[in-house]
Order: structure tokens, then sequence, then C-alpha cells
């Protein structure tokens, strides 16, 4: 599931997705995440072996840990491939002007040359 989006977002929008981890409450996002895997996963080792139906308890929990964890974990892996994303965009953008500007410069000294 990591990698959501990836190859079907515009620039901006990655932008605009990358930006939100530079928000203050990005880090609170970031402990709401954590918190749910710890709940789920506490459910697991709560659970009691003596208890009737045990086995089908402790599968339904972990299925319930499992999925917790691996959704959250797939969002923040897919956002920073975003955010790798985009910085290597911003690479090649960056390359690309500076050759420009050469090519550009190139000439410019042709021309004052003839």
């Amino acid at each position: 599931m990591a990698n959501m989006l990836l190859g079907d977002l515009n620039p901006l929008d990655r932008a605009h997705l990358v930006g939100l981890t530079m928000q203050p409450g990005w880090k609170i996002l970031l402990q709401m995440f954590e918190q749910q895997c710890q709940l789920a996963t506490t459910k697991v080792i709560q659970l009691n072996p003596e208890d009737t139906g045990y086995a089908q308890k402790l599968a339904n929990v972990q299925i319930n840990a499992r999925a917790t964890n691996d959704f959250c974990s797939s969002i923040l892996k897919s956002i920073q491939a975003h955010c790798e994303a985009l910085g290597q965009e911003r690479e090649t953008e960056k390359l690309d002007t500076e050759d420009a500007k050469k090519v550009l410069q190139t000439f410019r000294n042709t021309v004052v040359q003839q």
C-alpha cells in the first residue's frame, strides 16, 4: 500500500502534501498514528488466554492490530516517498535551469564575439 498516489499527483498537489509535514500539527498527527498502533497492539497483549474463545478473539485483535499498523505505516511511507519525489523534481528543475543559463550565456558570448 505504500507509495499511494505516487504517480498520480501533479507537482503542485505533491508540494501541498509535502507542506503538511512542515505544519505544527504534523507532529500531533504522528502521535495520533503512534497511539492507535500502540492501542491496537496493547489489546493483543492484554487478551487473556484463559478466556472462552481465546483463539478467535486473538485472531480478531491481531488482524485489527496488523491492519492499523499497516495502514499508518503505509500513509507515512507514502508521504515520505512524495517528499523524496518532490526533492528530486526540484533538483532536476534546478539542474535544468542551470543548464539553460549556461546555454544562454554561451549564446550571448557567441553573439558578442561576432
